[in-house]
């Protein structure tokens, strides 16, 4: 394979065909769940023969998690490798790993590393690459499609590889994550996501060790609350070193050696992780503005926001997500006949948190952002939140339990159905001015949705309005699209909903006065000088 001659493709794919019968014969093997299987003793020669050096033929030396990892590079998905697996092997090529960088280091492995080392400092370390790498082969057989094809500047890394096997089943990748050695201070999660941080900018950026995060940390489980509280605790302490709101009241954006992004390519993940926890984050948020104590520490929900905020695609998703787990919240207080009052509250600040780091991040890099957030602000010209949702068809039935399943899981079909509908047209366009600021921005969905909502329930148990001017001639409510837009028609409808003991659709000077506060909670978490990264 390593001489370059014309069958060197076909030799390749044949290579990559080989390597795909050991995975699966690997995977399959060493599951004890299989009828045929080995037992924990072979797992642990496996392990030993990891570590240890083999000869190769026309000489030299490769380590035994070499080929491991080349092997582990052609899984195709299925079936997954058994948590007995990533508990023994996996496990263990974590530990080598952690001792191999330690001793680079001049550390005990036992003790906390501290602080990072700058990528420019690791001079010719880098981590154990597979044998793709020792030959030089390149992405000849290691064309791995749900990460970059060729990683940074041609270095491979085994962890890279047990990685993206452990992301095909959360319990799998929980037992990488959440295990803490004897006689260590620090878990796996900890060392992957903070102490290795700098490493993996010589290879994927984190992208693999994002989708292992997202498998472990994407449930509601304890297992997944647990990893996705300490994750948004790494998270924040390290994002925070990059940042600091100065006396000018504008969030200062610092990195003296070159590491802010040294995990960029673990953001889409990270946005997917906390679109699975909205529920989580609005709570802590709500917590926090109460004076309380939530699940998670709202300064580090705001460094996360500010770290995933940067890229577009996970920006637009998370908008998407509360916009339609925000339109189900609404529609379920009226279907049960609560006050919305202090659920607008509540979403109006979370809407705030994420649009104003999103806004101040972006600023801090020196970016332009009069269009920053402008497909939020066309949400609300396209009039998405009028829309009537058709729980229905998006989730079979519309009993009180659908209400819940689209605000606790379904809120994501929500906000595309609803996105969908603005691209479409099927919105109502230009029913509000252009606004101005963000946080206009939320108090006009925020109004639309509470109107439109009003509107649907009204309409859908059959309430009549005969003689008003938002009305026909039979009496039944016109779609709020060819009215909204007449102030006096909105007025009369909030007397009439008065009236009749419906939930009258108004914005309050509280749910105002959050919004347009909302920027000031979220950046004072910034408010120290930023420095050195920490340990």
């Amino acid at each position: 394979m390593r001489r370059r001659h014309k069958h060197l493709s076909k030799d390749a794919e044949d290579t990559k065909a080989a390597l795909r019968m050991l995975c699966q014969s690997l995977a399959v093997g060493t599951d004890p769940a299989k009828a045929v299987h080995v037992d924990d003793a072979f797992l642990r020669r496996l392990a030993a023969a990891g570590r240890a050096q083999h000869a190769v033929p026309g000489g030299g030396t490769v380590r035994g998690y070499q080929s491991v990892g080349t092997i582990l590079n052609a899984f195709s998905g299925s079936p997954p490798f058994s948590v007995r697996f990533m508990e023994t092997v996996g496990r263990d090529m974590i530990a080598y790993d952690r001792e191999s960088y330690a001793q680079w280091r001049g550390k005990p492995v036992a003790k906390d590393l501290g602080k990072w080392t700058p990528i420019n400092n690791l001079g010719t370390w880098a981590p154990l690459g597979d044998l793709t790498r020792h030959y030089d082969l390149g992405p000849l057989l290691n064309p791995r499609q749900q990460l970059p094809a060729v990683p940074y500047d041609g270095r491979t890394d085994v962890l890279g590889s047990l990685l993206s096997v452990a992301a095909a089943d959360s319990k799998g990748a929980q037992a990488l994550l959440d295990y803490t050695p004897a006689g260590q201070h620090k878990s796996y999660l900890e060392y992957l996501l903070h102490e290795r941080r700098s490493v993996w900018a010589r290879t994927d950026h984190g992208a693999s060790l994002g989708q292992t995060m997202r498998a472990a940390m994407s449930g509601h489980d304890g297992t997944s609350q647990k990893l996705f509280k300490e994750m948004t605790e790494l998270v924040g302490n390290d994002v925070r070193q990059f940042y600091s709101y100065d006396k000018d009241h504008k969030l200062k954006f610092t990195d003296p050696h070159g590491q802010a992004d040294d995990l960029s390519g673990m953001r889409y993940s990270l946005g997917e992780i906390m679109r699975a926890h909205l529920e989580d984050l609005d709570n802590s948020l709500a917590a926090n503005k109460m004076g309380l104590k939530g699940p998670l520490d709202p300064a580090d929900i705001d460094a996360l926001f500010a770290e995933v905020a940067q890229d577009d695609q996970v920006f637009a998703a998370l908008v998407r997500d509360q916009v339609g787990r925000t339109r189900a919240q609404i529609d379920r207080q009226y279907a049960t006949g609560k006050g919305i009052d202090a659920l607008l509250i509540s979403e109006g600040n979370l809407f705030g948190h994420l649009l104003a780091m999103r806004r101040e991040v972006l600023i801090s890099h020196g970016v332009k952002v009069d269009a920053a957030n402008a497909q939020m602000k066309s949400y609300i010209d396209q009039g998405i939140g009028l829309v009537p949702v058709p729980y229905a068809d998006l989730f079979g039935n519309v009993s009180k339990g659908v209400y819940e399943q689209a605000v606790t899981s379904g809120y994501g079909k929500v906000g595309d159905w609803l996105a969908k509908q603005g691209e479409q047209g099927g919105g109502s366009a230009e029913q509000d001015a252009k606004t101005a600021s963000d946080e206009q921005a939320v108090l006009s969905l925020l109004r639309q949705m509470s109107l439109g909502a009003s509107v649907d329930y009204a309409r859908d148990v059959g309430a009549k309005a005969a003689g008003e001017s938002f009305a026909d001639r039979r009496g039944k409510i016109l779609p709020p699209e060819k009215w909204v837009g007449d102030s006096e028609k909105v007025n009369a409808f909030v007397k009439w909903c008065k009236k009749n003991n419906f939930e009258a659709p108004r914005i309050s000077e509280d749910i105002e006065s959050t919004i347009n506060n909302s920027r000031k909670g979220a950046v004072s978490s910034f408010n120290a000088e930023s420095g050195e990264l920490a340990g």
